[in-house]
């Protein structure tokens, strides 16, 4: 038996026509296809917005710089993980370049959040 994978798009596998006939010309008996929810990077417009709307605004109302900012958020609401190096322990958090679309939005939700619980600063939607 052959396995194939492809991403997922509404619950369904999507197969094009050349995807039907690429595996039409298999020498197999059977052919089983195993979906996987494909994984996108978050968006240059998702990085923009986080640092050019919500980090902005809060560094405006707090006198930090969007770096401090972005430090802070990432230990506040990342997973991290501990590194050593010879005695000494580090705790590291993960980085935004990794999640996902979908993570990244979580993400700047949280931070928006933070902002408007914790701090008093409203911030505008992505498509405001």
């Amino acid at each position: 038996m052959t396995t194939l994978v492809c991403p997922v798009t509404c619950g369904y596998p999507t197969l094009s026509d050349r995807d039907v006939d690429f595996i039409a010309s298999w020498k197999c008996d059977e052919v089983k296809v195993s979906p996987y929810k494909e994984k996108r990077d978050r968006s240059l417009k998702q990085n923009s917005y986080l640092w050019g709307v919500v980090y902005t605004m809060i560094a405006a109302e707090t006198g930090h710089t969007t770096e401090e900012l972005h430090e802070f958020f990432k230990m506040l609401l990342l997973d991290r993980k501990f590194m050593q190096v010879g005695k000494e322990e580090f705790m590291i958090p993960k980085s935004t370049t990794t999640l996902s679309t979908e993570e990244f939005s979580k993400y700047v939700e949280q931070v928006r959040a933070f902002a408007g619980t914790e701090l008093g600063i409203t911030i505008p939607d992505p498509n405001e």
